[in-house]
């Protein structure tokens, strides 16, 4: 029950691990490289424009769900089934997920090259979180049951 409780985790930050983290790292790269008086976060906005930053950043996140979103499905299952079951391929956890998020960047390409680094960055990121809840997993599977008595 244990092992199926990790499974079910990793899956879970599989999925939503690379739509948000993409799309907030989207949101910044934009905010830095804007123009101050085009940029929504404008301090001298009114008051009701200045939420339009967080608006914009929440319509990135659904939008990066839609474009991403099969895209981290299969890479959550590729890196589960292939990488983290497969002793042999257990050591090559970072560049798979290296891999697999410049091939989910590629297909971004209408938005620009910056997609593919963005997904780099993203694949790196999730496979590194992923590797420590398989390490945790071995660990925690690995510790003796402690009895209440």
């Amino acid at each position: 029950m244990e092992n199926k409780k990790y499974s079910v985790y990793r899956f879970i930050v599989g999925l939503n691990f690379p739509p948000i983290v993409g799309a907030l790292i989207y949101f910044m790269l934009l905010e830095l490289n804007s123009d101050p008086s085009v940029v929504a976060s404008n301090p001298n906005a009114p008051m009701p424009d200045q939420l339009l930053p967080f608006r914009a950043l929440i319509e990135l996140i659904g939008f990066a769900y839609i474009f991403v979103g099969v895209q981290s499905i299969i890479s959550t299952i590729i890196m589960e089934c292939l990488v983290f079951k497969q002793t042999k391929l257990n050591q090559y956890w970072l560049g798979f997920g290296v891999l697999l998020g410049g091939l989910s960047g590629t297909t971004l390409l209408g938005f620009g090259f910056t997609m593919i680094g963005i997904g780099i960055v993203v694949g790196a990121l999730c496979s590194f979180w992923l590797n420590q809840l398989v390490l945790k997993q071995k660990n925690s599977l690995l510790q003796p049951a402690v009895s209440e008595g």
